[in-house]
């Protein structure tokens, strides 16, 4: 028989387990969740490209229809993501993989950064092949 407190609460606890698994586990999940909410300062909000980046679902529509669903850098098929001009509104630029969106934000949408790390990658494959 338990004598302290957390072993008693222990006990009780595999007991509502043992007696209905269902509920227990729901009543679990649900309190992960609110204090998943407290710490984050409120119950999560359903995210939205249309709200943050200027799409909308036709224009998603449109835009992967008219580059063929491939990125609009590298040109291939892969899963596409949503690109804007970071400014306020947001404008919405075009479909890109994630690596390829990863490459723009890492360069701060600069083009003289892309133009220099195309340099770069070009002098070195030069020396590659020499």
């Amino acid at each position: 028989m338990p004598t302290n407190k957390p072993e008693l609460r222990r006990a009780a606890r595999l007991r509502r387990k043992s007696r209905d698994p269902e509920k227990y586990f729901a009543g679990r999940k649900e309190q992960k969740r609110r204090a998943r909410d407290r710490k984050r300062g409120g119950p999560p909000r359903q995210p939205s490209l249309y709200d943050s980046a200027g799409w909308n679902p036709e224009m998603i529509a449109q835009t992967t229809v008219e580059q063929g669903n491939r990125c609009a850098i590298c040109r291939l098929p892969k899963k596409l993501c949503t690109d804007h001009k970071h400014v306020r509104p947001p404008q919405p630029r075009a479909l890109l993989c994630s690596s390829c969106n990863s490459l723009i934000g890492f360069a701060k949408d600069s083009p003289e950064v892309c133009r220099a790390a195309a340099d770069y990658l070009e002098a070195w494959s030069q020396t590659e092949t020499a």
